[in-house]
């Protein structure tokens, strides 16, 4: 084998919700990550706004993602079904039916980003827009800002990228293959399933345990592949933010239905899972509100300064002009992400230990990450690439 065919290879894994409180003292690729595994720390949101930060190293004032949805400003994705979205909102039953029929109608208008439809009542849909309507794993993905993906393929790096549309099952295979055939020099896969299991089952589950298992054994299989085909390998393995058990429930919906300002009076609220997020049309709808929920246990609203140290202080307030944030382990039920209790949330205080996330090296890099802002100018310097952050 030549020279050049021995060049490195980057094997790199983002598993959402891959904790520092989960596996930053061990009990994950033991075997072969034996150095520091550094607290990173996250943003504030969830990972509609923290994969972002963490693609283009920038806060999401920067790059213009945050949440999911945000109060649409002009043209939203749902503007051309705004008078059916109101009627069927109104029908007692069916709505699944026409969640499932939005979202493939979405997908055919072009909408190739990351979204669910959750339980958001469809008749407020058309008051809100997709933060992502493109998928961030290519490049192109967003307005403004330039990713990992932009610098790989402007740098011709040979890379292969294995995101979300893809089956987990299969990414790991094809990866694998990938490794052994030698091709690439950068191979980067996405899984969001550890996640949805601690979302379940809590995230110090014997479910959660048991994944992190299986996954070390696909990971070393691929190591070994690539091992095998004479290559040097340079393991990256880290998260978009932690995970935090829930310990209470707090009924938000019910405080703003007692209100006596509603949503047809004045303000608009969007329930996430660990925010609720409002639009005032006046400030004495504003002053209701915040006398209402200053007393409610589980959560607090954050104060301007602290939406400008977070990065959310968007100038159009098209995210929120305030932001009730819960407490670490506090969730918001019913909200319009569900109504089924969870044992597992994130979407807290980036302060709070149980959202740092990690990174796990082999070997490790000649400086850690203490945010996840960092992780894809690490990334790219290791393939000799400079990161532009604009």
């Amino acid at each position: 084998m030549s020279g050049a065919e021995r060049r490195d290879l980057s094997l790199v894994f983002l598993i959402d919700a891959l904790g520092h409180e989960i596996v930053g003292k061990g009990g994950f690729l033991d075997g072969m990550v034996r150095g520091e595994r550094p607290v990173v720390r996250t943003i504030l949101g969830y990972s509609s706004g923290a994969l972002p930060s963490l693609f283009t190293g920038l806060p999401p004032n920067r790059h213009g993602h945050w949440s999911m949805y945000r109060r649409a400003s002009g043209k939203s994705v749902f503007s051309k079904y705004s008078r059916l979205l109101r009627l069927v909102g109104r029908l007692p039953r069916g709505q699944w039916r026409a969640r499932r029929w939005l979202a493939r109608r979405l997908r055919r208008d072009g909408v190739t980003g990351y979204f669910s439809l959750y339980e958001i009542p469809l008749r407020m849909l058309p008051e809100f827009d997709l933060c992502a309507r493109r998928n961030y794993y290519l490049p192109g993905g967003f307005d403004g800002a330039r990713s990992l993906f932009d610098h790989l393929a402007q740098a011709e790096i040979r890379h292969r990228v294995w995101d979300w549309t893809v089956p987990e099952e299969r990414a790991f295979d094809e990866m694998r293959e990938a490794a052994a055939a030698g091709k690439e020099d950068f191979l980067f896969l996405y899984t969001g399933s550890l996640d949805g299991t601690m979302h379940t089952h809590g995230p110090a589950s014997a479910a959660a345990r048991r994944w992190l298992e299986a996954c070390e054994g696909k990971i070393t299989a691929i190591v070994d592949a690539a091992r095998v085909a004479g290559r040097r390998t340079r393991l990256r393995v880290f998260g978009d933010h932690g995970m935090a058990p829930v310990r209470r429930h707090v009924d938000l919906m019910s405080l703003l239905e007692l209100a006596p300002v509603r949503e047809r009076r004045g303000t608009m609220a969007f329930l996430d899972s660990t925010m609720a997020r409002f639009w005032f049309e006046s400030d004495a709808a504003r002053r209701v509100l915040a006398e209402r929920l200053s007393a409610c246990e589980g959560g607090r609203f954050l104060s301007d300064e602290e939406m400008r140290e977070h990065g959310i202080d968007f100038p159009d307030r098209s995210y929120g002009e305030m932001v009730w944030l819960c407490d670490p382990g506090a969730v918001i039920l019913p909200s319009h992400m569900g109504s089924s209790p969870l044992l597992g949330m994130h979407g807290y205080d980036p302060d709070d230990p149980h959202s740092h996330t990690t990174l796990l090296a082999d070997p490790p890099p000649d400086r850690f990450p203490t945010s996840i802002l960092e992780i894809a100018p690490l990334l790219l310097s290791e393939l000799g690439v400079r990161m532009e952050v604009s």
